[in-house]
């Protein structure tokens, strides 16, 4: 009998078990995720808990940049489903340099924080700018910060330009955002959203986009153009800096049929060769 009962007590804790505790993740922006880009299956970015209810995680030698947005959410057992909190969280600093930084969780409230400590100075060189959006009949490929055929080129007052010439479009919106180093970790459009332009009629147009990394304004001006081809020479081609098929590869040499080339003066054609 004492057997049977205690085969029974086994049982009844085998079947009800106790509940396995959730994991919480941290996932956002590579410079607060150590390199991982939104990547809720990052175990390195797992907080702990002593109590079960209060997690935290704590990031030492993050390099962040004052006027920059880093973003984060709180994620439930490595994928996206129940994540908190509902917008990102944004975290910024006031000066440049190198932060520690702790990420706080309430399991229960679902609350969400982060608090920053400078630790050092760091310098932040140049980046990238690229422009990604949407049609992809303006942008060559659609949402793609990869596209090096949409990087802007500096000019002498240390802002950023890129015209893409040629472009047939219609009366819906454009919209995009001008991103750093060819990731969405870092993004600029307008009022925390992409930015947008529309125009009034279908048409062929130069659209000329211009960044401020200062106070990181963006602007598009489209100018409707008389022609959606170029006429630059062969010679013209070969001596521009860049060239690119119609998916945004870079190619070597121009090849028959048309062609996206960037100029030395930044701006990017499409040209027909025959």
């Amino acid at each position: 009998m004492k057997r049977l009962l205690l085969q029974l007590m086994l049982l009844v804790l085998a079947t009800t078990g106790v509940a396995a505790q959730d994991t919480w993740t941290v996932a956002g922006s590579s410079a607060i995720c150590s390199g991982k880009e939104w990547d809720p299956s990052a175990t390195e970015n797992d907080m702990t808990s002593t109590d079960g209810v209060n997690f935290t995680l704590v990031k030492e030698e993050c390099v962040l940049e004052k006027g920059v947005n880093y973003e984060f959410k709180v994620v439930k057992n490595h994928a996206w489903g129940e994540e908190y909190p509902s917008q990102n969280y944004i975290l910024t600093v006031d000066a440049t340099g190198t932060y520690t930084v702790t990420f706080s969780f309430n399991s229960d409230t679902k609350d969400v924080s982060a608090n920053t400590q400078k630790t050092g100075d760091a310098v932040i060189g140049d980046k990238t700018w690229t422009v990604a959006g949407s049609p992809a009949v303006l942008f060559g490929t659609e949402w793609d910060p990869t596209n090096t055929a949409n990087d802007m080129e500096k000019q002498a007052d240390g802002t950023y330009r890129l015209e893409i010439k040629g472009a047939t479009l219609t009366a819906d919106a454009v919209e995009y955002k001008v991103c750093a180093n060819h990731a969405w970790s870092e993004s600029y459009g307008t009022n925390g959203g992409n930015a947008s332009f529309a125009v009034d009629e279908e048409g062929t147009y130069d659209v000329v986009f211009t960044f401020n990394t200062e106070t990181k304004a963006v602007a598009a001006t489209p100018t409707k153009a008389s022609s959606g081809i170029d006429g630059v020479s062969a010679d013209g081609i070969q001596s521009a800096t860049a060239r690119y098929d119609l998916s945004g590869r870079e190619a070597t040499d121009a090849q028959k049929g048309l062609n996206i080339v960037k100029m030395a003066d930044g701006s990017v054609r499409k040209v027909m060769v025959k």
